[in-house]
């Protein structure tokens, strides 16, 4: 064999298919310009806002339109078409301003209709129908006759983009009938509803989420609540990982809506309490910080109490799960019977925790991912340690993980340890200051236990009934 027909075969064999070469483009070039001409349509409902400068000198000659001849006939048709842009001009929340907008002069509203009639325009249609949700001046003379003139011109328009607008839009009732569809279906956003994300915070969203929160209320306080409407109206009232609405007035009326009937519920946890409170403390923050404060401030403190004994609750819970890992037995049982004789009858007002650094992990490891607990930190003890301060009738009281002693502060010693600290040396909760200290003895007999009981009620007057037993079942008070 030859040396040329063994280097053919080898060249045969390490022979390979070259790539195959497409001469022709595949691509649905008809499809793809009639989908581009969709998404043009669609996106007509995005109006283009005129800068300050435009609007301010575009509001003038509009004033001077309407005082004079009417904007028919003063107007040139550029202005005519940016019209709706200063109809509700200067945003302000002055009586006496809102009193004088262009929108609220009957003759303005007339012309307009005229105008549209003649000439079937997206543009000025679409500034319309985003400046009219975006202020929802439903309390206007004229605010009907505009909802009317959109209905009609969107009605008889040829846009497919206004052609999907929720007919809801237009109604008198539309704010709370399209608040009430998106609490009652998650999905149905801005967008779906045929607008832009420009208006997640418009005031015809700001203003069906008042009526809805308003009955809302009332299925509370008449126990006929689900928990779909719960979370249904928590989600509305969300956008962005934070608040939709962002004001004090809109802090202090989701307050009271949401929190207030709880107030009349004789039940500690009453249906949606827990999910509510912890969506306040998520997104308000928590009440007793005063980093947090700024969004609690208006509200009322009746509705601020609500989540503050709910976090009381929650930060006892915390403490003697807590305590399961880092503590013995024999310490945490007893006093976890004892103190929540006292938190059943309501009478702990406020409660913190402070944990030692191996503590502190222990509580990051078993609590729930969106668990929100605040907690100090405690220095110079053991790092399993933890102490739990409270108030009860005005009076501070530690009680310790381990085999520190309880302590109890008057109402009018200065010496007692705030509640609410980042920080917390050991020397602060064990000094010398307390009124009162009780080491921890004789807890199965009820020992340590009757005599805080006692002192609880010589310095509050609180006691609960001497019936109630203690974990092993011996009877003190």
């Amino acid at each position: 064999m030859t040396t040329n027909e063994v280097g053919l075969r080898d060249a045969l064999r390490s022979w390979a298919e070259p790539p195959f070469i497409n001469r022709y483009d595949a691509t649905p070039r008809r499809t793809q310009v009639a989908a581009n001409k969709v998404m043009a349509r669609l996106a007509e409902l995005k109006p283009r806002r005129p800068s300050p400068y435009d609007l301010e000198s575009l509001h003038e000659r509009a004033c001077m339109a309407a005082d004079g001849d009417g904007i028919l006939h003063s107007l040139a048709p550029g202005d005519l078409r940016r019209l709706p842009w200063v109809l509700f001009y200067p945003k302000t929340d002055s009586e006496e301003v809102r009193r004088a907008w262009l929108g609220n002069q009957p003759a303005v509203v007339l012309d307009y209709q005229e105008w549209l009639g003649q000439r079937r325009r997206t543009s000025p249609l679409v500034a319309l129908l985003h400046e009219l949700l975006r202020f929802y001046p439903a309390d206007l003379p004229t605010f009907g006759d505009w909802l009317e003139l959109l209905r009609r011109s969107v009605n008889g328009a040829r846009s497919p983009a206004l052609q999907q607008l929720d007919p809801d839009l237009f109604l008198r009732s539309g704010d709370r009938k399209v608040v009430a569809r998106m609490v009652a279906d998650r999905q149905a956003d801005v967008e779906k509803l045929g607008l832009t994300p420009g208006l997640a915070r418009c005031e015809f969203l700001r203003s069906g989420a008042r009526k809805v929160m308003r009955a809302t209320s009332q299925h509370i306080r008449s126990g006929k609540i689900s928990r779909e409407e719960i979370d249904g109206l928590l989600n509305v009232l969300e956008l962005d990982d934070g608040l939709r609405f962002r004001n004090a007035e809109m802090y202090r009326e989701t307050a009271e809506a949401l929190l207030l009937p709880f107030a009349e519920k004789q039940d500690n946890n009453p249906l949606g309490m827990e999910k509510v409170c912890a969506w306040f403390v998520r997104r308000f923050g928590d009440p007793r910080l005063h980093a947090h404060g700024y969004r609690w401030r208006d509200v009322p403190d009746e509705a601020r109490k609500i989540v503050v004994k709910w976090l009381v609750r929650g930060t006892f819970e915390q403490f003697f799960q807590l305590l399961q890992h880092t503590a013995y037995d024999r310490h945490w049982r007893y006093r976890q019977a004892f103190w929540k004789r006292y938190l059943q009858h309501n009478m702990v007002e406020e409660a913190w925790f402070v944990l030692g650094t191996r503590a502190r992990t222990m509580l990051r490891r078993i609590s729930n991912k969106e668990s929100t607990w605040n907690n100090g930190t405690l220095a110079g003890a053991a790092s399993d340690q933890s102490v739990l301060l409270m108030r009860i009738g005005g009076v501070t009281i530690a009680e310790w993980s381990h085999n520190g002693s309880c302590r109890i502060w008057c109402e009018e010693n200065v010496s007692a340890p705030r509640l609410y600290d980042d920080d917390y040396a050991r020397a602060q909760l064990v000094c010398n200051s307390a009124d009162f200290v009780q080491p921890h003895h004789s807890s199965a007999s009820g020992g340590w236990q009757s005599h805080v009981a006692r002192q609880i009620k010589r310095y509050t007057g609180r006691t609960v009934a001497t019936q109630e037993v203690h974990y092993d079942g011996t009877v003190y008070g």
